[in-house]
């Protein structure tokens, strides 16, 4: 008799891969390798914990599998996730759940941008440039968001 209790989930496959991803950021005009050919995969029901030091790319990672950054090289695949949104679409994203219409959205964004210091980094009104970017300006577009 095994002590292992019977599993009655249905198989399923893994809610998270990332393949050979690399990420880069662009400090003061020093490229800076934070994810080097990282490969990951996240099964369902599992535990899952990502550890080390400070600055070593914990929070790069988390933000490619939150469909917040895009790798420069590789893919990252999500089970039952949204794409990877532009900067307008992110901060959009939290009016949706809302139900606010997409008129009233799309008038919100650059107003919001403009609230937080961020209308000049926005290429065309909709894309951020990820290189161009600090920290802290990327803190300021979560919070937009948010």
């Amino acid at each position: 008799m095994s002590d292992k209790a019977p599993d009655n989930t249905p198989h399923q496959g893994p809610v998270a891969i990332l393949m050979r991803v690399e990420t880069t950021y662009l400090m003061l005009s020093v490229s800076v390798p934070v994810i080097q050919g990282v490969d990951i995969l996240v099964r369902p029901a599992c535990f899952a914990v990502l550890l080390g030091p400070s600055g070593n790319g914990k929070t790069t990672l988390l933000n490619l599998f939150g469909c917040i950054d895009r790798p420069d090289a590789g893919e990252v695949m999500l089970a039952g996730c949204m794409p990877v949104l532009r900067a307008h679409e992110k901060i959009q994203y939290p009016l949706l759940l809302t139900g606010a219409i997409e008129k009233n959205r799309a008038d919100r964004v650059p107003k919001l941008l403009e609230a937080v210091g961020l209308a000049d980094k926005a290429a065309d009104g909709t894309i951020f440039l990820k290189v161009n970017l600090t920290q802290n300006t990327r803190r300021k577009g979560v919070v937009t968001a948010a």
